[in-house]
């Protein structure tokens, strides 16, 4: 089983995090996990900070108590597998693909954005 443990303490959400995964769920049961303005902002920092986690492959999206935040009335089961992309993240598009770290001279880069960067350096002097 997974042992989640908290990253951060909000007021509307959970953020959470194990083995590579991030859990942001909706904790507002008392309202069936209603949104309001902070919830937004709430999931907006979470979901920044995730953004800029390198360990984490795969975010959950969920919400707690007995009205959970997406509801599947016809389904009896669904089944998810988190799979680990291959590859590593981009640092400048945030993407993850297996050809970064190719062009030695951006070892955080995918070629794409590592050839951007190369032609702005070149366009001024750097």
């Amino acid at each position: 089983m997974t042992s989640w443990v908290e990253v951060k303490q909000y007021q509307d959400i959970t953020y959470k995090k194990a083995d590579g995964m991030a859990r942001i769920a909706f904790n507002r049961p008392e309202v069936r996990n209603a949104f309001r303005p902070e919830t937004i902002d709430e999931m907006i920092d979470a979901f920044n900070h995730v953004w800029n986690d390198s360990e984490v492959g795969v975010i959950l999206l969920t919400g707690e108590g007995p009205a959970h935040a997406f509801r599947l009335p016809d389904v009896a089961a669904v089944a998810v597998e988190p799979l680990r992309a291959a590859g590593k993240k981009c640092a400048r598009s945030w993407r993850i693909l297996p050809e970064v770290g190719a062009d030695p001279r951006y070892p955080d880069l995918s070629l794409r954005d590592a050839d951007a960067v190369a032609w702005w350096d070149a366009a001024h002097g750097r």
